[in-house]
């Protein structure tokens, strides 16, 4: 159980901090709700035991009953990503780092050695990639946990207060399509992180050092994909603006502004380059045992 443990610890403490920040903001919506609520019931009460007979303050207590906020399922799930999208910057580390834990210290150690005197080349590499992927797992597990909290708490999809929602009403009015495609999309940024990392530590053994260099090659695909392919090439050039679609970086707020599907495009295009970067890092047996040593 402690080999567990350490073999996983910053799986463990991203998951823990990320679970926390969402429980944070699940509590401090439900407190925001109940406030409301106070309020509301409160005018409520001063309404029904006034007795003015001023057609414009009966007016204003008509319109007071019409006015009551009910909380649903989308207005506590924009609510949570509001409170935890200021780590947007750095939650790239949150899947890194606990992907590089294992495979650094793997590769640094010159353990695939001693593993292909047991297993062929092919289950080395799977079984490594298999322990590696295991960070891809928290950003999706979260989501979960998100979604459950904020159903269990508003009990419906029903979208009331849509200026509180950050989504379009196309999108919310199918919820069980939004949590799909949302997860998808979550899955998908969560393992082309993974590849950009697996490609890094294949040179960079050191444990810290691939997990700033993956930062830093994150960073740069994104400023290519922001400034060199939206600003310049299509802005300027092409006089069209997609604004967050070329990005992958903002992953908890899934901006469905061009539709459901149109999140997904960028991310799977560069997941599925990441790849084949990654199977020629790792194609050859010979390079990557004289790298290790």
């Amino acid at each position: 159980m402690k080999k567990i443990i350490f073999n996983n610890i910053p799986l463990i403490i991203s998951f823990l901090f990320l679970f926390s920040l969402v429980v944070y903001g699940h509590l401090e919506y439900k407190n925001e709700v109940q406030g409301i609520n106070d309020t509301y019931n409160k005018y409520v009460t001063e309404c029904s035991l006034s007795n003015f007979e001023d057609e414009e303050y009966i007016s204003y207590c008509n319109d007071l009953l019409e006015d009551k906020y009910y909380p649903n399922f989308f207005s506590e799930v924009s609510y949570i990503i509001h409170k935890v999208n200021y780590i947007s910057m750095v939650l790239f580390f949150a899947v890194s780092m606990p992907s590089l834990y294992y495979i650094s210290k793997y590769l640094k150690n010159g353990i695939i050695k001693n593993e292909l005197t047991r297993k062929t080349f092919k289950k080395c590499k799977i079984n490594l990639l298999a322990i590696s992927y295991k960070g891809a797992l928290i950003l999706p597990i979260i989501a979960i946990v998100m979604f459950v909290l904020s159903y269990a708490n508003t009990k419906t999809f029903e979208t009331f207060n849509m200026q509180d929602i950050i989504w379009e009403n196309s999108t919310t009015t199918n919820p069980y399509l939004f949590i799909i495609m949302y997860l998808i999309n979550i899955t998908i940024h969560s393992i082309l992180y993974c590849n950009i990392s697996l490609c890094i530590v294949r040179k960079k053994h050191n444990y810290y050092v691939s997990s700033i260099l993956s930062y830093l090659t994150f960073i740069a695909i994104e400023l290519i994909l922001e400034l060199g392919i939206n600003t310049i090439l299509l802005g300027k050039i092409f006089k069209i603006n997609l604004g967050v679609i070329l990005s992958i970086f903002n992953v908890l707020a899934f901006n469905d502004s061009y539709g459901v599907l149109a999140p997904l495009v960028v991310p799977t295009i560069m997941l599925c380059i990441s790849y084949v970067f990654l199977y020629f890092m790792y194609k050859d047996k010979e390079k990557l045992i004289i790298d290790c040593n």
